[in-house]
């Protein structure tokens, strides 16, 4: 395959992880729930409602190249944020002096930080408190990546052979024609795999914001010297 039909079919993936894959994974979401409650189908009704919509539209991709772009997709749109949204409270649960946020996205952020909930949780210097951020963007990443992710998604395990000999826990199950609350514990669990990593990967990112200005600051003051 050319770089070209590579490029394409990286946009592809893109596309249908952003408009397609988005409102499939919230409706499938919803749909597990009468799914677990009256052993019914809709999930996998929700599942060939959008994958038909993905073929009519020429966005379905069978490379590995779409398929990871198509994966990592929700956790760009839900993941992200939720690192970006606990950074704004972080800095302001710790006092830091940053300008009032002029957007409804940061000026949350900076409530929350400032809230006695917000200190508790993102506030303090030290390795507890260290923790507590990395478990709050953690548990936020999951859950968001969670609830937009189709349970049809792979996670970056499945994408990489090396990777699902290391963290094999994280490989998703395929369908395998089971039907009611069996089907809806299968795609449950796929979702939770892919929040859970998405999660993994939240937390990382957080730490990385946390530790980056340290570490600046301390290349900085040896640098001085």
């Amino acid at each position: 395959m050319s770089a070209l039909e590579n490029v394409n079919e990286i946009a592809k993936g893109i596309i249908s992880g952003t408009t397609i894959g988005l409102l499939q994974g919230l409706g499938e979401t919803g749909a597990l729930l009468t799914d677990f409650a009256f052993d019914t189908n809709n999930a996998r009704d929700v599942t060939n409602f959008f994958e038909d919509l993905k073929y009519k539209l020429n966005l379905d991709s069978n490379t590995p190249a779409g398929e990871i772009a198509e994966t990592i997709t929700p956790f760009l749109l839900a993941g992200i944020p939720v690192v970006g949204w606990a950074s704004i409270a972080s800095k302001a649960a710790q006092g830091a002096k940053v300008a009032q946020a002029g957007t409804f996205f940061g000026k949350t952020a900076q409530n929350f930080g400032r809230s006695n909930a917000g200190k508790v949780l993102l506030g303090g210097d030290g390795l507890l408190n260290n923790i507590k951020r990395t478990g709050f963007v953690t548990g936020g990443t999951a859950f968001a990546d969670f609830m937009v992710a189709p349970s049809t998604n792979q996670t970056l395990v499945d994408s990489f052979d090396a990777l699902g000999d290391i963290a094999p826990i994280f490989q998703t199950q395929g369908d395998d024609g089971l039907v009611g609350r069996q089907d809806a514990l299968r795609r449950f669990q796929n979702k939770l795999k892919i929040g859970v990593e998405g999660g993994v990967l939240g937390g990382a990112i957080g730490v990385g914001l946390d530790v980056a200005p340290t570490t600046v600051g301390l290349l900085g003051t040896g640098i001085g010297q």
